[in-house]
């Protein structure tokens, strides 16, 4: 028994002897292969490899050195949008009431920008009333006011205004100035063709900077309906000083109010 154990232990130690010596085999084939396919693509492309360069990792430093390089490289110059001349206003002829169907046939088809209180210039904070009294002096009567206005207290607020000019700038460019928030706002709206919405405030300074004369102003009396209390009102300018009464609902067929009715007598001044 000892003898037939010992013999089948040899047995199973030449079995792993030959299984080893098969896997060193299988072994040394692959190493062999791998050698050769090494030296053709040698053969091919040469013994070196192509030298990469690195490939660097974000870190907290690298915005810090570009911020620090800001202040030694030389600034690059964007190409800029070529410098348009400025707006030059060599004449202003004012639309006056009967010709507005004339100005409306002539303008159909213009798209309209408006500006309003997008600075802090003389034009955007100086109270309306004053305003008027000084478009009257530069330019008359408006082209429009509230007793041209029908049904009045049926209209949506944005409707409602106390006065309007409407404007012919250069034989060209039609331009309406109004007033939506009556005598206790400050500022005007400056409406134009939408060609020239980006240069907007500089066509309403060049048409409006005759206003800025302090002495520029002229006696006026405006109706102004107030939405909120369903109010009526009168607001002018008597030649000495601004003022504004309540009344009852005035008779619009009889157009404009007059100046004399609610202006103050010379003594009163």
């Amino acid at each position: 028994m000892r003898r037939a154990t010992l013999v089948s232990l040899l047995i199973l130690v030449g079995c792993a002897q030959r299984a080893a010596d098969a896997q060193d085999l299988v072994g040394r084939f692959m190493e062999a292969r791998i050698r050769r396919i090494a030296l053709e693509q040698a053969e091919r492309h040469g013994l070196w490899m192509q030298e990469l360069p690195p490939d660097p990792l974000g870190v907290p430093s690298d915005t810090i050195r570009a911020w620090l390089r800001s202040f030694l490289e030389e600034p690059v110059e964007e190409a800029s949008e070529p410098v348009l001349p400025p707006i030059r206003v060599d004449s202003v002829r004012v639309i006056r009431k009967l010709e507005r169907p004339a100005f409306i046939d002539r303008f159909t088809g213009v798209s309209w920008a408006f500006l309003q209180g997008r600075t802090f210039s003389v034009l955007d904070t100086t109270a309306t009333s004053d305003l008027r009294a000084r478009l009257e002096a530069h330019f008359g009567p408006p082209t429009r006011t509230l007793a041209e206005v029908d049904s009045v207290e049926s209209r949506p607020r944005e409707e409602v205004i106390q006065f309007e000019y409407w404007l012919v700038v250069n034989d060209s460019i039609p331009v309406a100035i109004v007033d939506v928030n009556g005598f206790v706002d400050r500022g005007l709206v400056f409406a134009s063709d939408a060609r020239y919405r980006n240069r907007m405030a500089e066509l309403r300074n060049a048409v409006l900077e005759p206003l800025l004369d302090p002495a520029a102003r002229e006696p006026y009396v405006d109706y102004y309906y107030h939405v909120d209390s369903r109010g009526w009102f009168v607001s002018g300018f008597d030649g000495a000083s601004f003022f504004t009464r309540r009344i009852v609902r005035p008779d619009l067929s009889r157009g404009r109010p007059f100046i004399g009715t609610y202006a103050s007598q010379p003594a009163e001044r």
